[in-house]
């Protein structure tokens, strides 16, 4: 008697690369460090290409709504709740990402200020800026804040990161990557982003 071994599909999609197609992910920029490496290890796995176009939460609503498809969506999961109702994406499937806190920046070869606790917080913000390309190019104590994941990118470049806001003022949003209704291969990528190796990814850059 011959003996059949059955894969998932989703499976099959990880393993022989001539099927290879690709992923169109309409995604909110706070991810984009660990999105960005997160797709090239997709690819080196199944030979799917990852084409990711970067947008605000507002805007990915606007272009959804507008009749725009993606076949994967990574948004706060509100946006993801308000899109699924048009019936494009696949709610089951979702992949919580994890969320991005807000940090402090300085130029590198400062000392880090102590924003340890709120009174602190208040004393290093005086001479506070939210820019930059200021802060890299400051004379002075100038601080940026941003979320976390956006400071990461510039390090090496003029900045370094002091820290998240203390626990009482922080603000954390949330990500989750959804795949559209009627794509396997969408389905296989938020697959990929829900697993272990893809998580290292992320908490390496930023996303808690």
């Amino acid at each position: 008697m011959r003996n059949w071994l059955f894969v998932p599909f989703v499976s099959l999609l990880f393993t022989f690369p001539a099927f290879a197609t690709e992923v169109h992910v309409l995604s909110a920029g706070a991810v984009e460090p660990a999105l960005v490496v997160a797709a090239d290890a997709f690819h080196n796995e199944t030979g799917n290409e990852v084409r990711i176009n970067y947008a605000t939460s507002p805007e990915i609503r606007r272009r959804i709504g507008a009749g725009e498809t993606a076949d994967v969506v990574i948004a706060p999961p509100a946006v993801l709740d308000e899109v699924a109702k048009s019936g494009k994406l696949d709610s089951p499937a979702r992949v919580e990402l994890g969320r991005v806190g807000i940090g402090i920046a300085v130029r590198d070869g400062l000392p880090k200020p102590d924003i340890s606790t709120i009174e602190a917080f208040k004393r290093a913000v005086l001479d506070g800026s939210e820019m930059f390309e200021h802060v890299i190019k400051g004379q002075g104590n100038e601080l940026a804040f941003s979320p976390i994941t956006e400071i990461l990118l510039y390090r090496g470049k003029g900045l370094q990161l002091v820290g998240p806001l203390p626990p009482e003022i922080q603000n954390f949003t949330a990500y989750a990557a959804e795949p559209a209704a009627s794509s396997e291969v969408a389905l296989a990528f938020v697959h990929f982003l829900g697993t272990p190796a893809a998580k290292a990814i992320f908490v390496a850059a930023g996303v808690e």
